[in-house]
């Protein structure tokens, strides 16, 4: 599977969103319900996998998927990579992208990210010298937000990296959508390990950066 934008320049490595090739790709649908009339679908994902050129290998990835015209709900969905895992869940009226709609969106993810994968998939839109110095450990992601682009709670949200950093967040933020300036209002902690890696992948030569 191709999507190609020829008048787009490609990058050197990572994922293109301008150029992308999907192949070796297998799924199983155990179970699909379609109302045409409602515009309703329900179904059971299972062993979908798929590679893309880039590297990035999804081995499996399952959900229940439940969407009509007004909401989406994503259940239980799994995917995994030789090296990472990710699991989410999502609860969201598509009006929670519109702004002064007032609907309702929910989301549950928590991600363990390898060097492989986070380098497959970003590693055209990093600095040199986070790519170079990048370190070969697992990035621990999760997040629970609620809300809509108008108003959104941070209910929780958590990034750490072993021996190196862990931040955590809490709080609200609104205006996700506006041409003027985000409000957000979060509370922020950080500690961190082995200063010396994390200057190295920030690319923070000649900076003393103090213990948090």
């Amino acid at each position: 599977v191709l999507y190609d934008l020829k008048y787009e320049p490609a990058t050197e490595s990572g994922l293109d969103v301008n150029h992308i090739a999907l192949y070796d790709i297998s799924a199983s649908v155990p179970f699909v319900d379609y109302d045409l009339d409602a515009g309703h679908l329900k179904a059971d994902l299972s062993k979908l996998s798929v590679r893309e050129k880039c590297g990035f290998d999804i081995r499996t990835m399952s959900a229940k998927i439940d969407l009509d015209t007004t909401k989406i709900v994503v259940e239980d969905a799994v995917l995994k990579t030789p090296s990472s895992s990710l699991r989410a869940s999502v609860n969201m009226d598509w009006s929670a992208l519109t702004p002064k709609h007032r609907g309702r969106m929910n989301a549950v993810l928590s991600a363990d990210f390898s060097r492989e994968d986070v380098l497959a998939l970003a590693g055209s839109y990093m600095p040199e010298s986070v790519v170079k110095n990048y370190p070969d450990r697992l990035l621990t992601a999760a997040i629970e937000l609620e809300g809509n682009v108008d108003h959104v709670d941070v209910k929780s949200f958590g990034v750490r990296m072993p021996g190196m950093i862990e931040a955590y967040v809490r709080g609200a933020a609104g205006d996700l959508v506006s041409e003027g300036a985000v409000a957000a209002d979060l509370d922020w902690e950080i500690h961190t390990q082995d200063l010396s890696l994390l200057k190295r992948v920030a690319g923070l030569t000649g900076v003393n950066l103090p213990p948090m």
